[in-house]
């Protein structure tokens, strides 16, 4: 069997009750799959498998199956089963741990029917580790894909056995895709899978392509985390270098600086504990120490050690030799208790592995164990629970934990201490993300990064009291992937999201904080409120414009003045970053539009790249926008509306700016790239080529597919907000890129990566078998085991060199591209 990348996947071996087949074409020629006694179905079993599970178990009429030796990757079965009802009631692992598909709420989403005389695909069971004690799992549907795999490896059977999908929701692609190509052309999209993918990576690169990629994406050092000391004496931050990463302390009076620990790995922390007084949390990794010993050729597990450092800084200058250290092993810092003047919490594992709270001296000399004794603990006996995170409030009082319920299970439950007595306040089940933030200054709420209830990742307040949670930051249409909160009030700066594979932070809304005189100062520009002195004195401004990436500045309230502490990163030295103007027009229902121009330096016309639902953020970095300036390309960014309202806003740049308009291409990422898709069907005569990056490309499979299926408020909101596939299935399909597959002629470059599942690669997987077999093969890069971020280097890099090249030779050639060509280097 082969991967969308052409790689051949292990064998899958095994006998299940008398009545599993091997899925491999050498199978099939001694088991025909197709051969059903009257009354039976076959069942195809299709099991992505990331979290070591050794089986999955299936109830139901036709009896009790074990699928057994399960391997990690795609797993895949066939059972020929009586007609009847069944659901996967439980995946075991070897070391005992389990996830139960079987609970009263998790039924349904597991349960299934089996038809006679067809074959039965109930979409992937995918099994994913959320934690160490945590396994997740769900069905989803990636039915075209899982088609094309089964008349790859049973070559005409589903010429004798019709298909039939059974996902969760209508899905009439499989029938559509059928109706398009034959099970022969299926077979042969699995092995152009793999080619094309590798014509598209190793096509030639722009000779200036890797400088300017380096220079806006790569920057060799940055500086981050700036923290003010209590009194506002002092500046600690920390700097990234490749595979190491330091702590710094800056005297604010005479501008010294003083490193006060450089890490082979990560420094995780770095807290005030005091006016003179801080915490690094560090972590050495092999990865660093490597590199920093290219000689070593051995190594101890305690190489790579972590824990806590607390560092004094002695009364006067600020010396090397003018520091005291006390260091922790194998201790995570919970809170730094800045106004407390004798001590801080930390949480650490016992002998057995039981994580629980301690305090710690902050005028401790050295390490102690017997601080760690039982008698110490903060946070009780857990008898049968395990303590995973704990919470104190602004006091040191503890308030608030995560627990290990059931370690079989994996079920997590959130607590409440009600004096010394702990009170469970919500059980936390597998279906949702639950990723504490902090805990506020007074006890009584819980910020969380939750997808409960939600298509996406929001940040929530959970009071603990129980009464009801409300939301606090929530970017449309993206997850937030990280939170940050201001140490000195525990007050939520904003959250951190991707595009693109570049991580942004998007603010609080009216958390900035900054008197508006002091605003005023930087135009065109964001500032936010960081950090502060105890008094207020002195305040530390993040300032980020979308020319340039953070900088850190010192404002001092009493003597009114601003000064430039550092940048984030180190200067450019090829790329010089441009603004945008913004325009105005009026959009389809006469509201103005959200659309900001970018130009290169010159003179023009200049080719155009319209990159549609990307204006929220104006006044953020984007690399990916830049780099296409610096190659010569203006950039449309137009607002989440109507697709028409992308065509209007083209028009406002066409009549008062110097583009040319038959040079004209379009760049989406999710939505984005739904909405390029769509354009270029409607439109091809304005839009000479389209990038789409993680694009919606058949809305109907998101009900199917994705993994806010599992939660009914979130199915409700998106029926809501684009149409439910039981009622409104016409619809869906006419706003769905797959079924307007012929009237895309344009040349396109799709990208994906295989383990998204905000939006499934199946939707890659379908649009491009659909152009494939029509003879107009897209530019195809599917990223393996990249998710929705694209986060990785590797996956940035890669986005960034083929969209590029793909881009420099649809749009710099003197003619429109015909209408059914790729360009060449793709």
């Amino acid at each position: 069997m082969f991967d969308y990348q052409g790689r051949r996947l292990p064998a899958r071996a095994l006998a299940c009750a008398g009545v599993l087949v091997l899925f491999a074409a050498t199978a099939a020629a001694k088991d025909d799959p197709a051969a059903l006694k009257p009354g039976q179905g076959l069942l195809l079993v299709a099991i992505e498998n990331s979290a070591a599970a050794w089986s999955v178990r299936i109830d139901g009429d036709g009896g009790d199956h074990v699928v057994k030796d399960l391997v990690s990757g795609r797993n895949t079965r066939l059972l020929k089963l009586p007609a009847g009802t069944y659901r996967y009631s439980r995946a075991d692992r070897s070391d005992d741990m389990r996830f139960s598909m079987d609970r009263p709420d998790n039924r349904a989403r597991f349960t299934f029917t089996v038809e006679p005389g067809v074959v039965n695909y109930p979409g992937e069971l995918v099994l994913r580790m959320l934690s160490p004690h945590r396994i997740s799992g769900g069905r989803f549907n990636r039915a075209a894909f899982a088609m094309a795999m089964f008349d790859r490896d049973a070559p005409g059977a589903r010429s004798r056995l019709p298909w039939r999908t059974d996902a969760g929701a209508p899905d009439p692609f499989p029938e559509f895709l059928a109706s398009k190509v034959d099970a022969a052309g299926m077979a042969r999209l699995v092995e152009s899978s793999g080619a094309d993918a590798r014509q598209t990576r190793e096509a030639a690169l722009a000779p200036d392509f890797a400088a300017a990629f380096k220079d806006l994406f790569v920057p060799q050092t940055a500086a981050m985390w700036p923290q003010i000391s209590p009194g506002g004496d002092f500046v600690a931050y920390k700097e990234v270098r490749p595979n190491q990463e330091t702590a710094v302390v800056v005297d604010l009076a005479s501008g010294e600086s003083v490193k006060i620990m450089t890490v082979a790995g990560v420094v995780e922390s770095v807290l005030w504990t005091g006016d003179r007084s801080l915490i690094v949390g560090f972590r050495k990794t092999l990865t660093g120490i490597l590199a920093q010993s290219p000689g070593k050729k051995s190594f101890k597990p305690s190489d790579a050690a972590s824990g806590i450092e607390l560092v004094r800084l002695r009364d006067g200058a600020l010396r090397d030799d003018a520091l005291e250290r006390v260091r922790w092993p194998d201790v995570t810092v919970v809170d730094a208790l800045p106004d407390d003047p004798e001590r801080f919490i930390v949480m650490r594992a016992d002998e057995d592995g039981a994580r629980h709270l301690f305090a710690l001296d902050k005028r401790a000399s050295g390490y102690n164990p017997l601080d760690f004794r039982p008698g110490r603990r903060l946070d009780g006996d857990w008898k049968d629970k395990t303590l995973l995170r704990g919470f104190v409030d602004g006091k040191g009082a503890v308030r608030a934990a995560i627990v290990l319920d059931d370690p079989k299970t994996g079920t997590l439950a959130l607590m409440r201490r009600d004096g010394d007595a702990w009170t469970k306040l919500r059980e936390l089940t597998e279906v949702d993300l639950y990723d504490p933030v902090a805990l506020s200054f007074d006890g009584a709420s819980l910020l969380v990064r939750t997808d409960e209830g939600r298509d996406q990742t929001d940040i929530v307040r959970i009071p603990l009291d129980g009464s009801a949670e409300d939301t606090v930051l929530s970017v449309p249409g993206v997850n937030i992937v990280a939170a940050t909160i201001r140490t000195r009030d525990r007050a939520l700066l904003g959250g951190y999201v991707y595009r693109a594979g570049t991580a942004r932070l998007h603010y609080a809304e009216g958390d900035a904080g900054v008197p508006k005189a002091l605003a005023a100062s930087f135009p065109d520009a964001h500032v936010a409120v960081v950090d502060a002195s105890r008094d207020g004195r002195r305040t530390i401004l993040d300032v980020h414009a979308e020319d340039a990436p953070n900088a850190y500045y010192l404002y001092d309230a009493t003597k009114r003045k601003v000064e430039k502490l550092f940048d984030v990163r180190e200067p450019f030295v090829r790329a010089k970053p441009a603004r945008s103007v913004a325009l105005a027009p009026s959009g389809t229902d006469g509201r103005p539009l959200d659309a900001y121009l970018t130009l290169p330096a010159g003179a023009g016309p200049f080719p155009l790249v319209v990159m549609p639902n990307a204006a929220g953020e104006r006044y953020a970095f984007d690399p990916t926008l830049q780099l296409f300036v610096h190659h010569g390309f203006a950039v449309l960014r137009v607002g989440n509306r109507a697709g028409a309202d992308v065509d209007l806003a083209l028009d406002a740049a066409l009549a008062k700016h110097p583009i040319d308009a038959r040079r004209v291409a379009l760049f989406g990422v999710a939505g984005g790239g739904h909405a390029a898709l769509m354009r270029l069907a409607s439109s091809p005569q304005r839009y000479r080529c389209g990038v789409t990056v993680s694009a919606i490309t058949d809305l109907p499979l998101m009900f199917s597919a994705s993994v806010w299926n599992a939660r009914p408020a979130a199915v409700a909101r998106m029926k809501r907000l684009v149409g439910d596939p039981a009622s409104d299935l016409d619809l869906l399909r006419a706003n769905s890129p797959v079924y307007q597959f012929e009237k895309l002629t344009q040349p396109l470059l799709i990208v994906h990566g295989t383990e998204d599942m905000s939006v499934p690669f199946e939707h890659a997987w379908r649009l491009r078998s659909l152009l494939a077999n029509a003879g107009r093969p897209p530019g195809w890069l599917p990223l393996p085991d990249a998710d929705e971020t694209l986060s990785q280097p590797a996956d940035r890099l890669a986005l960034h060199a083929a969209s590029d090249r793909f881009l420099r030779e649809c749009l710099t050639a003197p003619a429109a591209t015909g209408g059914n060509a790729t360009p060449s280097g793709l």
